[in-house]
């Protein structure tokens, strides 16, 4: 870890490349969910619009789902297509070849263009404001906060409450750090029902 040294390209990318899939994903489940409006996104975000108009006029008799998905495709191909092309071009420019030259290199490498880094931004706006802070999402992460809360709680009070595995790691990494990683290590689905297990009485364990 040399926190005053470059990363190497992989760890450059792999932020943008996660950003990249969230969104895609984040923008597929608000427009199945209802959240997000197929027509209201389009307008704000030509990120999105553009791809969208093009399918739209290219198959008018498409359903929309089918729209949408070649719509997001779409995004993805202008954003991942920009990002293998400026970084190709900032890694020309450096003229490195090594991952010592990478981490040498004194700035990323690796980035989207000024434009399509603008495009992104105005698309990840849009979702802050429309999906993220939408108050169905608020209210599913104010349930999840309390449902967390009372399991490391609970935990806390009553080690003895963890499996085995979990247990053993509380004599050789202390109970704060074993519970964070159990809780750490769980699906929404397992915490909601160890979440009842722990709680529900009238539920068997």
């Amino acid at each position: 870890y040399e926190p005053a040294r470059q990363p190497p390209l992989e760890a450059q990318l792999i932020d943008l490349v996660d950003e990249i899939a969230y969104n895609h994903h984040d923008i597929d489940d608000g427009l199945s969910s209802g959240i997000l409006d197929t027509d209201a996104l389009a307008e704000a975000v030509p990120l999105f619009g553009d791809p969208l108009r093009r399918a739209r006029l290219r198959w008018p008799q498409a359903d929309p789902r089918s729209v949408r998905n070649v719509a997001l495709r779409g995004v993805i191909n202008v954003l991942v297509t920009d990002l293998i092309e400026t970084t190709g071009a900032g890694i020309h420019e450096a003229g490195v070849s090594t991952v010592e030259e990478v981490r040498d290199a004194g700035r990323l490498l690796a980035g989207l263009s000024p434009v399509a880094h603008e495009q992104n931004r105005a698309l990840k706006t849009y979702l802050r404001t429309h999906l993220y802070q939408h108050h169905r999402i608020e209210r599913m992460k104010d349930k999840a906060r309390r449902v967390l809360r009372a399991l490391c709680e609970r935990y806390l009070e009553n080690p003895r409450l963890l499996p085995d595995d979990a247990r053993r790691r509380v004599d050789l990494e202390g109970v704060h750090r074993a519970i964070a990683d159990y809780i750490a290590g769980m699906t929404d689905r397992y915490a909601s029902e160890e979440y009842q297990r722990l709680f529900d009485p009238t539920l068997r364990v």
